[in-house]
């Protein structure tokens, strides 16, 4: 029997199959707080488009509170008291800062989708992250590049 030196495909598979696992724990693990942040950020920026949108189609005033324990989503009524609509808390592990200083704050959109400007930066571990609103509704992270 013709015995060949090198490996065979079987072994060469088994190697890379091996590699790919142990990479893609390194990069699970990488992600972990800085992830977990960078979601609850995106969720911020989906509520606060949310109310803005709900500004434009019901025609009113929209508010969002920001304050050191979550954010909640109120429509302006035409009689009686503003009915809120969402409420979420912060993930335990997050802390929330805004750009003046002040918590909680009030962002109103006005029928037209207008508002005050405004930021905010979660902080959670080692990582930080942040959200900008323009006087124009337009709601960004903080560091992307305005179109």
């Amino acid at each position: 029997m013709r015995r060949e030196a090198g490996f065979s495909l079987i072994e060469v598979m088994v190697v890379l199959a091996i590699i790919s696992l142990a990479a893609g724990l390194v990069v699970v693990s990488a992600q972990g707080r800085s992830g977990q942040l960078a979601q609850e950020t995106d969720r911020l920026i989906r509520s606060l488009m949310a109310a803005r949108d709900l500004a434009l189609i019901e025609n009113r005033l929209v508010m969002v509170e920001v304050s050191d324990t979550g954010y909640a989503t109120r429509v302006a009524s035409r009689v009686g008291p503003p009915r809120e609509i969402d409420q979420t808390l912060w993930n335990p592990a997050t802390t929330v800062a805004s750009g003046d200083g002040r918590l909680p704050a009030v962002i109103v959109f006005d029928s037209v989708g207008l508002t005050e400007a405004a930021s905010f930066t979660l902080f959670s571990a080692n990582a930080r992250d942040g959200v900008t609103i323009a006087p124009s509704g337009k709601i960004a992270r903080i560091g992307e590049a305005a179109p």
